[in-house]
């Protein structure tokens, strides 16, 4: 008999594209069978009408403003590509090779067995703090529960 921990924190693995691609949302990705574990931020942001979705990674110790930029989510003839030009982040660091694993498997709807996806307690759309425990358990704010998120795949 299995027994799932259940957490309002824990973002169910079906869920993690919308989560991530919804506009700025902050998620770790941990390993339940070695307890490792990085914390990612991604941003919607649109420059000279190209869309995009970048992800930095928690690098140092102020969870605030240490984050490197890992790479850059845009389609390409419709189909989603990480693209990581002018990272300082090798694309051998694990921080980066799990990222790339994990979103395209989703995005496969492939499930891991041995992963769970946090968040922090923040709108994944806009950020701001959740204090309202369904809220919490979504992910998400009440005024951005109804919009549809910001970079669609």
């Amino acid at each position: 008999m299995t027994t799932e921990t259940y957490h309002p924190h824990l973002i169910p693995q079906d869920r993690f594209i919308e989560f991530i691609t919804a506009g700025k949302a902050t998620f770790t990705l941990k390993s339940t069978s070695t307890g490792s574990w990085f914390t990612y931020k991604s941003e919607y942001v649109e420059q000279f009408g190209e869309k995009k979705l970048v992800i930095r990674l928690l690098n140092g110790s102020d969870n605030e403003s240490s984050y490197t930029y890992l790479c850059t989510i845009k389609l390409v003839n419709e189909l989603p590509m990480i693209l990581r030009e002018r990272s300082k982040i090798s694309a051998t660091a694990k921080s980066f090779v799990i990222f790339d694993m994990v979103f395209y498997r989703l995005l496969c709807r492939m499930p891991f067995n041995n992963l769970e996806i946090w968040h922090e307690g923040r709108c994944r759309r806009c950020g701001r703090k959740l204090t309202v425990p369904e809220s919490i358990e979504a992910g998400v704010g009440p005024e951005c529960a109804g919009r549809s998120n910001m970079f669609q795949l």
